[in-house]
């Protein structure tokens, strides 16, 4: 009679197993979607304050009394079409970063059996667009202000066939200072690139006889198949 209850036992010991898995799994996804928050987070914070200086910008600027209409200058529409386009795609990443970073919380909180994985797998799918969006905004910021510089100092002193000197010396300035920039976050990213074949992500996976198998899967039936 002592020995009956040992596969019950031992089937018992496999489920404390395999619920530890997915107890520690749940843990590695949550830091994962932790990892993802904090880019969408920061992304947020540098999209609220670029949408604020390009309306601020629109606004606020006084346009030279020589440039108003119906006088033609190349300078004023340039800012407002490069003030107007920072605004629309920073608003675009403000409101998609916002959106998912509270809304991934309560589906990951209240939602069914891998509401984690599917959280970071949207994470990782937007984060292209919003890197992208937030780099073309960025750029959009400095046109607009390198624009600024050639409509205000439009009348200053002149060179190379009436060009503003001032005008053309910030130009430079700033054109120089994006490549080095340039320069060095390529030099970061190599030296903060992970390897795709070795990047780790909060998955357990097992290849069973050409079967893969997730043993931190948060759903029922793939953690009766990993049994």
């Amino acid at each position: 009679p002592l020995t009956r209850p040992l596969p019950n036992m031992l089937s018992a010991q496999k489920l404390e197993l395999l619920a530890g898995l997915k107890v520690r799994g749940l843990d590695l996804r949550q830091a994962e979607m932790s990892f993802y928050m904090n880019r969408f987070t920061t992304t947020a914070g540098l999209s609220s304050i670029m949408t604020c200086l390009a309306y601020v910008g629109v606004i606020k600027i006084k346009i030279p009394h020589e440039m108003l209409p119906p006088e033609e200058s190349w300078q004023v529409p340039l800012f407002y079409v490069a003030a107007c386009c920072t605004m629309a795609l920073s608003m675009y990443n403000l409101v998609i970063t916002s959106f998912c970073v509270v809304y991934a919380q309560g589906l990951a909180l209240r939602g069914p059996p891998g509401s984690v994985a599917k959280c970071v797998q949207i994470f990782r799918a937007e984060w292209v667009t919003v890197r992208l969006v937030l780099a073309a905004s960025l750029a959009s910021l400095i046109l607009a202000g390198v624009s600024i510089s050639w409509m205000k100092l439009e009348r200053d002193a002149r060179i190379l066939g009436g060009i503003p000197l001032p005008a053309l010396v910030i130009s430079v300035l700033v054109l120089g200072i994006l490549l080095l920039l340039f320069r060095r976050l390529a030099l970061l990213a190599s030296q903060l690139r992970v390897p795709y074949d070795t990047r780790v992500e909060g998955d357990l996976h097992i290849d069973d006889g050409g079967l893969n198998i997730d043993l931190a899967a948060e759903d029922q039936e793939r953690i009766e198949a990993a049994r």
